[in-house]
Formats: C-alpha cells, sequence, structure tokens
C-alpha cells in the first residue's frame, strides 16, 4: 500500500473557460496510479468537446443531467475503485505535476491526507492560503468552526467516505466532511498546497443561505451551545475578512 491507486473527481457543467486547466493539471502528474473520474451535468457549451481531447486520460467520464453538484459527487464516488478519493471540482487544479507524489510520499495507510489550498482569481492570480494554519491534528471536532481543511484539499480513503446528503443543497460538503473523518483513525498532514481554487465558489455566492444549513448541520453533530459560539466566531471572523482585518475568512 506504499503506492495507492488515487481516484480523482472533478464534477462540472458548463465549464468550458476553466476545464481544460483542471484535466491538464490532473494527466500532468507524474505519480502513476490514478483513476480520473469527471461526472458531467450534461453540458450546454464546449466542455464534452474540451473533454474528448483527453479522452484516452479519463478513466470514467459520464455526462448526464444530475440533482446538483452533489448529486454528481456521489456518482463519481460510486464509480471509484481507487484506495483515496479526491475531490477536484472543474475550475479547480493541481499546482504541479509531483503535488500527488509529494502528498502520498511515505504512505502509511492513512484514513485522510490533507493539505493546503489557495485562492485565485479568474486571471489565475495567487490571492492567499484559505486558511494561514489548519489543524495539524484534523478529527471530526476541528469542523465545529466550519471547513477548516478545504474541501478541495482532503484525500480520503474510499472504505469510509459517507456519500453526500442531498438533504443539504450549500453545505453538504461540511456534513460529508464531518461523517468521513469521524470513521477516520490515522490522518495526516502535508505541508504544501496541494489545490488552487477558484474565488467566488457555491457556497460563496449562497452565503446566508449556506449559513443556515451549516448552522443545522453543525447542530445535527455538536448540539446547539457549541454551534451557538462557534458560528458568532465564525460570522465575526467572516466580517473582519470582508473589511481587511483578517488574510482568511477561517470558514
Amino acid at each position: 500500500m506504499n503506492k495507492p491507486k488515487i481516484s480523482i473527481i472533478t464534477v462540472v457543467f458548463n465549464g468550458e473557460k476553466y476545464i481544460e486547466k483542471t484535466v491538464q493539471s490532473v494527466v500532468s502528474q507524474d505519480y502513476d496510479n490514478i483513476e480520473y473520474i469527471i461526472i458531467d451535468g450534461k453540458s450546454t457549451d464546449n466542455t464534452i468537446k474540451i473533454l474528448e481531447a483527453y479522452r484516452n486520460k479519463i478513466a470514467v467520464l459520464i455526462s448526464e443531467k444530475d440533482k446538483g453538484i452533489y448529486d454528481a459527487m456521489n456518482k463519481g464516488q460510486q464509480a471509484a475503485t481507487g484506495d483515496l478519493l479526491w475531490f477536484l471540482n472543474g475550475g479547480d487544479y493541481i499546482p504541479n505535476p509531483d503535488t500527488v507524489s509529494k502528498l502520498l510520499k511515505n504512505y502509511q495507510n492513512e484514513d485522510v491526507i490533507y493539505g493546503q489550498a489557495g485562492i485565485v482569481n479568474e486571471k489565475n492570480e495567487f490571492l492567499g492560503l484559505r486558511r494561514l494554519v489548519v489543524p495539524p491534528k484534523l478529527t471530526w471536532k476541528s469542523f465545529r468552526l466550519g471547513m477548516v481543511v478545504c474541501h478541495q484539499a482532503l484525500l480520503v480513503k474510499r472504505t469510509i467516505s459517507q456519500l453526500y446528503d442531498l438533504n443539504y443543497q450549500i453545505a453538504a460538503d461540511i456534513d460529508w466532511a464531518i461523517r468521513t473523518v469521524k470513521k477516520a483513525h490515522f490522518t495526516k498532514y502535508v505541508p504544501i498546497i496541494v489545490c488552487y481554487y477558484l474565488e467566488g465558489g457555491f457556497s460563496d455566492k449562497k452565503r446566508i443561505e449556506s449559513l443556515k444549513e451549516r448552522w443545522h448541520i453543525m447542530r445535527k453533530h455538536y448540539g446547539f451551545g457549541l454551534t451557538f459560539i462557534s458560528h458568532i466566531q465564525i460570522v465575526i471572523n467572516i466580517l473582519l475578512y470582508k473589511l481587511g482585518l483578517r488574510k482568511n475568512r477561517l470558514s
């Protein structure tokens, strides 16, 4: 198991402007045990045409209508056969060809491997790290303060990965992370940037709705008292970030 198979799952819909950068960052990896899975929501632009050019590098390509991003992610992990899963959405990309090799160097059968995530704009300009500090020891309780590790910076064993709860339309990723990491016995932090993602993501565009969903999710897992205190801190951090008084949003 020192060279596990990793299933990288990309979901996309009408992503002709950015999907090629995502795909190129995956297929250029020097790690030779990658299963690349792409789930397209029946795009109406040139996304599929672009993907067809890389068809021999894509293990699974599904293009059909779905019930949203988390339904597509569920399809991806149900199609996966790798030891580890990594969700890298359309528009995200891996920094360097040796990133996966660095992540899995000296692999010791960890249940979760995680790193840093960087934020870029549409001009591919680096805007900073999503978090200046991530938990050195990740547990399910770490997510009491929100998505303390970026969803796209988490690699998890397929055998512990939970299906996304489709009752949540915006914040199902944190519910998935909590339920998945609850199953983990060994987690490992690798101090490198493992992905870049575009600012203004799905939950950013629907911030109020996202916070409402997150409230219900965290209350379910942590109880009312801890969730109330945590959300006060989360809201303060977001406001400080918007005002430029904090370099990362901590949510």
